[in-house]
């Protein structure tokens, strides 16, 4: 899903209770802002899929009633 070389982003997130710096925090956003990134992309993905295969099944339907 969300790879950097050969860890995750996930492996790069710190604990909660390492959040004590504001470079870490910062760090952390821009992590989740990553993570969120990329699940947007892959929802988008998945719905361009349903969206064609929706298609491809109405044609199907009106074939048959014809």
């Amino acid at each position: 899903m969300i790879e950097k070389g050969q860890h995750t982003i996930w492996h790069l997130m710190y604990e909660p209770y390492e959040l004590f710096t504001d470079v870490r925090k910062r760090n952390q956003i821009e992590l989740i802002k990553d993570i969120v990134y990329a699940l947007k992309q892959d929802f988008n993905k998945e719905f361009v899929e349903l969206e064609e295969f929706k298609d491809a099944q109405t044609y199907v339907i009106k074939e048959k009633n014809e």
